[in-house]
């Protein structure tokens, strides 16, 4: 008689393992590396003159802006659309990728048998994240902001209105 608490395997052959991956990419949209390259190109001249919102992004706009006539068949992909016309996607995944790796840092400094070279460089990467330790490298503070956004004629003027103070300094 076998053990009722035994792990029963419900995915027992290739061919199941192939049906669920094709009905998970059915119904979950993963992008290739050229959609993920024509979205960013899209996002990225979109930004420098949004004339249409996100919800209202058509496949005649994206392909005159992006110059891709690959949209044309991606877009009747499902999922494609819903992924393509989210433009905070790169903001959300950084956050998710975020919480693994706080996740990843926890695990690694509360493993009694851990490694304990991982765990001090763990720590001061959290303490470095956190801003609880000053940096290594000092800073070079500008002093003037306005002189760096100054432009050639403003700063001809603002150095003849101070030349007196460099003629001083001169002895």
């Amino acid at each position: 008689m076998s053990n009722p608490l035994e792990k029963k395997h419900l995915i027992s052959t290739e061919k199941d393992k192939t049906l669920i991956a094709e009905v998970i990419d059915e119904v979950i949209f993963r992008p290739s590396s050229e959609q993920r390259r024509t979205k960013a190109a899209f996002w990225v001249r979109h930004a420098e003159n949004p004339l249409v919102s996100a919800d209202k992004i058509t496949l005649s706009f994206a392909q005159q802006i992006t110059r891709d006539s690959r949209l044309k068949n991606w877009w009747k992909s499902s999922g494609f659309l819903e992924w393509f016309t989210n433009q905070d996607e790169f903001r959300q995944r950084v956050e998710y990728l975020a919480h693994l790796a706080l996740d990843a840092i926890e695990d690694i400094l509360l493993d009694p048998e851990g490694n304990q070279n991982a765990k001090v460089n763990t720590a001061k990467l959290i303490i470095e994240a956190s801003n609880k330790m000053p940096p290594r490298v000092k800073v070079e503070k500008v002093l003037d902001e306005r002189i760096n956004k100054m432009g050639r004629d403003q700063l001809d003027a603002y150095l003849r209105k101070n030349l007196h103070l460099l003629k001083k300094t001169d002895r």
